[in-house]
Order: C-alpha cells, then sequence, then structure tokens
C-alpha cells in the first residue's frame, strides 16, 4: 500500500471535522490488477473505523494509514 496523499486530511482540519477510515477486504479478488475493466461477482467486506480527529494534517494522514494497514494486515494482506 503506497503513502496517502494529505489533500483530504488538509480539507477536513481546516474544516474542523474528523475523518472516517474505511477499509475494504476482497477487491483485488472481484477486479485483479491489470483487469481493471472486468468486474467479476464476489464479495467485499467493509470495515469502517473510528473517526480521527486532530489539528494536524499529517499525523491524521499516518494515522489513517496506520489503521488501515493493521486492517489490511489482520486479513493476510500484504501491505
Amino acid at each position: 500500500m503506497d503513502a496517502f496523499k494529505q489533500g483530504a486530511f488538509s480539507v477536513a482540519v481546516k474544516a474542523g471535522v474528523r475523518v472516517v477510515p474505511v477499509t475494504l477486504l476482497g477487491t483485488g479478488d472481484l477486479m485483479p490488477s491489470g483487469q481493471e475493466s472486468r468486474l467479476k461477482a464476489g464479495k467485499v467486506k467493509l470495515v469502517i473505523h473510528e473517526p480521527i480527529g486532530g489539528g494536524d494534517a499529517k499525523q491524521m494522514c499516518e494515522e489513517a494509514r496506520a489503521v488501515i494497514a493493521a486492517e489490511l494486515t489482520k486479513y493476510g494482506y500484504e501491505v
């Protein structure tokens, strides 16, 4: 998983709102890399995490990535 960009987190800080990280599990089985135009039937698990707040976009960005990476690792995905 690549680094997250801070744009959405900067907007959240300026707006004074929290960000809710979301992890999608199983999307790679439905849309394999290099075959994005082909969508297969199947199931995806959606994990909605606790909101992240704070006054620092970089910290929020890093925390969101860590939360999502931990969830992916828990289910055996490489990050």
